[in-house]
């Protein structure tokens, strides 16, 4: 909520949500676009053969080489989760009237009295 508590934007303002699923498909083209670019500037054919050499590659740290597998495998292992949804439950939640019950025969005796005296 704003400072001046004059409430949130209006609804349905604003660009519409994506599904995670989504972002993530867009990010790993995008990366992908970069890392070629810059493998070709470093001699490399393909940007993952350049971290394959980082995580392969003995002469390097084994803190390097750890997290440049750990990043092959973040980068290639993208998790979706679908799910099924079945909408012909209703899970609205129950309203539920108090019992009427019957009038006493002393409020009925009080109200004929009470029209009686009105005529």
């Amino acid at each position: 909520m704003n400072q001046n508590s004059h409430g949130g934007a209006r609804a349905g303002a604003g660009r519409p949500h994506k599904p995670p699923k989504e972002y993530s498909a867009e990010f790993r083209i995008a990366a992908m676009r970069s890392l070629k670019r810059r493998a070709k500037v470093l001699g490399f054919s393909d940007p993952l053969d350049a971290l394959a050499d980082l995580a392969l590659n003995v002469a390097n740290q084994d803190a390097v080489r750890l997290g440049a597998f750990k990043l092959y495998v973040e980068m290639n292992q993208i998790k979706e989760a679908h799910t099924q949804v079945d909408v012909t439950t209703q899970n609205k939640p129950m309203i539920y009237l108090p019992e009427v019950m019957p009038k006493p025969q002393e409020a009925k005796d009080k109200e004929r009295d009470a029209l009686a005296s009105m005529h």
